[in-house]
């Protein structure tokens, strides 16, 4: 006899969410050059950005002007990374595929301990959140015209 009740069941996940969520990673990709980065964003962010795609969706818009997709499919992506952080953080170090990483993702310094869960030094974060001020700068922009 197979002694599977302990086991996570995976057809309760439906197609449509993993489909969703590929099609949101994918175009984070293309907008950000890389599948890894959402590891060195500051987990706040995600979390923002969830809360602000459910709140459109609570104001009556469906869907994301920039990308195309369904704001929920944005939401449940910035939650699933979250998700994943917060299982795979080991010693509030950051992890990818189990292997434990206290080097800066960017230059590749070692990470104080208290920079381990950004994934990035001090610095490179601070880098990282210019670049960010200026893209929402461009997208304020191009929403006037």
């Amino acid at each position: 006899m197979k002694h599977d009740k302990e086991k996570y069941i995976p057809t309760l996940t439906y197609t449509s969410l993993l489909k969703e969520i590929s099609k949101v990673r994918s175009y984070g990709k293309k907008k950000y050059g890389s599948y890894d980065d959402w590891k060195t964003t500051e987990v706040i962010q995600h979390l923002n950005a969830a809360v602000r795609h459910i709140r459109d969706v609570i104001d009556g818009e469906d869907f994301d002007q920039g990308s195309g997709y369904l704001h929920l499919s944005h939401a449940a992506c910035n939650i699933m990374f979250e998700i994943e952080r917060f299982l795979n953080i080991d010693e509030d170090r950051v992890t990818i595929d189990g292997r434990i990483f206290n080097t800066c993702f960017k230059c590749e310094k070692q990470l104080e301990p208290e920079d381990y869960p950004y994934g990035r030094c001090l610095s490179c974060r601070i880098k990282r959140e210019e670049q960010m001020k200026k893209e929402r700068l461009e997208l304020e922009k191009m929403r006037k015209r």
